[in-house]
């Protein structure tokens, strides 16, 4: 059993990496990953795709944009990451690829993690984040036509591409389409659980998956490079249409973005 204890006391974006304006700022968080007990806490995903040959093509993969059943067994609300099981499949797919990267973003800044180990929680992430990012761009609202090439090559693009190869890791390392389901299950759990006045997110994984994810990671390490060192996920282009879009339409109100959420209108 691999288990994070990843301390979080501050806020900023610096050694986080900065992806545009996603925000890293999160209360105290611990990750501790543990073995499943056994009970059935499934939660409704995109449809994964059939993992194939790994190769980095997966993230161009086509989804299926019907939406999937609700997380029945979470209940997201202020305390978790908001948007998870959104009715509205650009919302669902922005706070599950928005909400991944804040919790690594801020591991990564905070957590006083090795190399390593902020490399196996990024495997962890990768299944969920590959399917929203794909979804992201299935379902990219006509409204933001303008910015969608912008957005999604060159503020999303790099943590997408970049988890991408932790997915295809994962698949060499003899993930099926079941293991990495499952991983993409556990990680949603964990973001819908995660509450800022309790300092553990738990990750729940069998024996076998964790085997999976371990086995991935070096590799993945070794490909990517640290997370700290990867200069692609820093960028300075501007999506202001996109960010005003996803604070009047998602249920996160732009708190993923890093904007500021007001009583006020």
């Amino acid at each position: 059993m691999l288990t994070f204890a990843i301390a979080v006391t501050a806020c900023s974006t610096g050694d986080g990496t900065d992806l545009a304006e996603v925000a890293t700022e999160s209360a105290p968080t611990t990750v501790s990953p543990v073995v499943a007990d056994g009970t059935d806490e499934s939660a409704g995903t995109v449809t994964e795709p059939d993992p194939g040959p790994a190769t980095t093509a997966d993230i161009d993969v086509s989804v299926e944009t019907t939406d999937p059943e609700p997380l029945d067994t979470v209940v997201v609300d202020a305390t978790g990451v908001p948007g998870l099981d959104a009715d509205d499949a650009f919302c669902r797919a922005w706070s599950r690829f928005a909400g991944s990267f804040q919790v690594v973003a801020v591991n990564a800044a905070f957590g006083g993690s090795d190399e390593l180990r902020l490399a196996t929680l990024e495997v962890v992430a990768a299944p969920t984040v590959t399917s929203a990012y794909a979804e992201l761009s299935a379902t990219w609202p006509d409204d933001l036509a303008s910015e969608a090439d912008a957005a999604l090559d060159e503020v999303y693009g790099p943590f997408a591409r970049r988890l991408a190869e932790a997915r295809i890791e994962l698949v060499a390392e003899g993930a099926d389409a079941d293991d990495l389901a499952a991983i993409d299950d556990a990680w949603l759990l964990a973001l819908a659980g995660r509450r800022p006045d309790d300092p553990e997110v738990v990750i729940d994984l069998t024996d076998d998956e964790w085997v999976l994810v371990d086995a991935a990671a070096p590799a993945y390490l070794d490909t990517v490079g640290p997370w700290a060192d990867d200069v692609t996920l820093i960028t300075t282009t501007e999506i202001p249409l996109t960010s005003a879009y996803l604070a009047d339409n998602c249920p996160d109100q732009g708190v993923l973005a890093g904007q500021e959420v007001t009583d006020e209108g």
